[in-house]
């Protein structure tokens, strides 16, 4: 079974992230779509250099109407805050930014999974279930899994709480974090797609 992703957004979060799912685990064929599409076609050609370390990848720009065979949907587009801007602050800028991208992709057939790692991420991710109307298993968002360490970098050293290396330590590798559970959950769900079909066979 093929494994499809299609990345929406080209930005710092969207850039660092492509790099980081390269790196850890596996897809067969990776669609970056942004609105600078010179940026999205400049971030493929560079991304294939990766390739030759870490497997066989099918990486290029694209359109909305690429998700139509894709198992997840990445969405890190958005309007980064400015100084003095809290992230609550973004709702109206980013909520017109996410319709414009979850309108599309859900008119294109897309059958996979929506993760949310753009801000005020909870915000948008109850957006994006609400705009697709997917029931909740298939939009996932990456949450306060950052806000944690963050918060616990803030208390006297004596008293930080223990976070184990393997966690995620930035927006791109907590993305990536769900992206891999995303991919578990899409092929879990092709695989008895493909059994039920097999057993209807007369």
């Amino acid at each position: 079974m093929t494994r499809k992703v299609l990345l929406v957004g080209d930005g710092a979060v969207g850039s660092n992230f492509a790099n980081d799912l390269l790196q850890a685990t596996h897809v067969d064929e990776l669609v970056i779509c942004d609105l600078s599409k010179d940026r999205a076609t400049g971030d493929s050609l560079d991304l294939e250099d990766i390739i030759y370390f870490t497997g066989n990848t099918y990486i290029h720009a694209g359109e909305y109407s690429d998700a139509s065979d894709a198992d997840v949907v990445v969405i890190t587009a958005g309007v980064p805050r400015k100084p003095g801007e809290s992230r609550l602050d973004l709702v109206k800028k980013n909520a017109a930014i996410l319709k414009s991208i979850v309108d599309p992709v859900v008119a294109s057939g897309f059958k996979g999974i929506f993760v949310v790692s753009a801000n005020p991420v909870d915000i948008l991710t109850t957006l994006t279930q609400k705009l697709s109307g997917f029931p909740k298993n298939r939009v996932i968002g990456t949450g306060t899994h950052l806000t944690q360490p963050a918060c616990g970098s803030k208390l006297p050293k004596g008293s930080r709480p223990q976070l184990k290396p393997s966690m995620p330590g930035s927006w791109a590798s907590m993305a990536t974090a769900a992206l891999r559970t995303s991919l578990a959950l899409s092929l879990r769900a092709k695989s008895c797609s493909a059994t039920q079909k097999l057993l209807q066979r007369p």
